[in-house]
C-alpha cells in the first residue's frame, strides 16, 4: 500500500522516503498500531496536562501502575479497563473529542503507523484522503466512524499516515539529510521534539537501507503532475515587448507531454497566458549584463526545469529550479538563482519571465491558481519547458550596462 500510494503523497525523492520511514519508525515501530496507556501513575502526571489538576492527580494514583519498573517486585501492567479510563481522561474535551464519559479519548487515541490522535484529525484526514489521494476505484474512507481500522487493517494504518504527512506539508522540509533537517521534520510532527534522538538514529538507518547516498536526493521521478510550456515563438507584443504563449497542462507526466507534443496530439491547455523573456534590466543594482547570452543578468537558458513556490525572504511567488527542491539552476554559462515569473516588464528583469503588467499581479496570480500541484499543496511536480527562441542582437546604448543585447522577435 505504501508503494501504491507514495506518489499521491509526494514521496518522490530518496530523501523524502527516508524521512517518512524514519518518523514512522519512531512513532509506531511498525507494529505498535494502537497507543497503550500502561503508565506508572507519576508518569501520567508529568505526561498529560489533564492529570496535573488535583482531581487528575488523584485519578492518576487510582488508575496508574503503582510499581514503576517491570524489574521491581509486584510489578503488573495496567489492565485494559483502567487504560480506557486513563485515555478517556487524558484526551477529553479537546480537538473535537467529547467529555470523559464519551470515551472519545480511548476511541481516538494514537492509531496507525503515524499514531493519529484526536477526533478532529480522524475527520479531517478522511476528508483530505477522499478529496486528494484516492486512486481510481477506491471507496471513500471514514476513519472518524471507523477508527479501529487504523489498528486492524494495514491499508488504513499506512494511508492515514500518508494523508497526515501530505496534508501537513511535511515534504516541504523533508529535502535534506542532515540532523537539522530531521529536527525540522520532527518539529512539524511533534513540536515538543519528543524522541528526536531516536528519530535521527532511524533516519540514518533509513538512509543506509534505502541507499540514499547512491541517488540524487533531490531528483524527482517522472510522475503525474503539471507541465508548463513557454513557447520559443513570439506570439504578440505587449507594451513594446514580445511575449510568449505560456500553457499549463494538468494531470500529465513530462514523458507523456513530450510524446503527445511530438505526435502533435496535445489536448487543449488548461490555461494559457503570456510572458516576456527578454532580460533588459538597466538599473545599477542589476550589475553589468554578461557578454554571453545565458550569462549573468541575461535570459534564462532554454531547457527543462521545475517550478518552485517562494520561501520566506524571496521577493516573488514563483521561481525556476533544476531539481524541484531549490531555486538554483545550472545554466549553460554557470549557476543561476532567483529566476522568477513576476509582474513588471523586461526593463526590470535580468532573466525572469515578466507579465508586462506593471504592478498588476493578476496574470501571475491566475497562473498560480492553475498550478494545483505546486509543493505545499499536493507535492506533485510542476515541470517547466522553456523552448529556444529567436532573437536579434544589438549593442547596449550604455557600455556600462553590457555589450550584446538580445531582444525577442515575432
Amino acid at each position: 500500500h505504501l508503494n501504491k500510494y507514495k506518489d499521491k503523497a509526494g514521496l518522490n525523492t530518496c530523501t523524502k522516503k527516508a524521512h517518512f520511514l524514519a518518523q514512522l519508525s519512531q512513532e509506531s515501530k511498525f507494529y505498535d498500531l494502537a497507543e497503550g496507556f500502561n503508565y506508572y501513575w507519576q508518569a501520567l502526571i508529568s505526561t498529560f496536562s489533564k492529570f496535573q489538576t488535583a482531581e487528575g492527580k488523584a485519578k492518576a494514583k487510582l488508575w496508574g501502575r503503582q510499581v514503576k519498573s517491570r524489574n521491581q517486585p509486584n510489578y503488573s501492567s495496567v489492565p485494559e479497563n483502567k487504560q480506557i479510563l486513563i485515555a478517556s481522561w487524558a484526551y477529553k474535551d479537546r480537538f473535537e473529542n467529547g467529555n470523559f464519559e464519551s470515551r472519545d479519548g480511548w476511541k481516538f487515541r494514537g492509531r496507525g503507523f503515524k499514531q493519529i490522535t484526536w477526533r478532529s484529525n480522524y475527520r479531517s484526514l478522511s476528508a483530505y484522503f477522499n478529496s486528494t489521494m484516492k486512486l481510481d476505484g477506491d471507496a471513500e474512507v471514514n476513519w472518524e466512524a471507523n477508527p479501529e481500522l487504523l489498528t486492524t487493517r494495514g491499508k488504513d494504518a499506512i494511508l492515514s499516515a500518508l494523508a497526515y504527512w501530505t496534508k501537513n506539508g511535511i515534504n516541504a522540509v523533508a529535502t535534506g539529510a542532515s540532523d537539522d533537517d530531521v529536527t525540522q521534520v520532527t518539529r512539524k510532527i511533534n513540536p515538543a521534539l519528543k524522541g528526536l534522538d531516536e528519530r535521527k538514529r532511524f533516519f540514518k538507518k533509513a538512509v543506509e537501507v534505502l541507499k540514499v547516498n547512491q541517488c540524487n536526493p533531490g531528483t524527482l521521478v517522472d510522475e503525474m503532475g503539471t507541465v508548463v510550456l513557454v513557447s520559443g515563438q513570439g506570439a504578440k507584443t505587449m507594451k513594446g515587448s514580445v511575449v510568449y504563449e505560456t500553457k499549463v497542462y494538468k494531470n500529465m507526466t513530462l514523458n507523456t507531454f513530450k510524446e503527445l507534443k511530438e505526435s502533435n496530439d496535445l489536448p487543449k491547455a488548461n490555461h494559457t497566458t503570456y510572458f516576456a523573456r527578454d532580460a533588459h534590466g538597466e538599473k545599477k543594482k542589476y550589475g553589468k549584463h554578461s557578454s554571453k547570452r545565458y550569462g549573468f543578468a541575461n535570459e534564462c537558458p532554454p531547457g527543462e526545469y521545475y517550478l518552485i513556490p517562494s520561501v520566506p525572504g524571496q521577493l516573488y511567488k514563483l521561481y525556476v529550479g533544476d531539481n524541484g527542491v531549490d531555486t538554483l539552476i545550472n545554466g549553460v554559462h554557470g549557476k543561476r538563482s532567483g529566476i522568477a515569473f513576476h509582474q513588471y516588464r523586461p526593463l526590470y528583469a535580468i532573466g525572469c519571465l515578466t507579465s508586462c503588467t506593471g504592478r498588476d499581479l493578476s496574470v501571475v496570480n491566475t497562473l498560480l491558481d492553475h498550478l494545483d500541484d505546486l509543493p505545499l499543496k499536493d507535492n506533485k511536480p510542476v515541470r517547466l519547458i522553456l523552448e529556444e527562441r529567436k532573437v536579434t542582437e544589438s549593442q547596449w546604448p550604455n557600455p556600462a550596462v553590457g555589450t550584446t543585447k538580445w531582444t525577442g522577435v515575432l
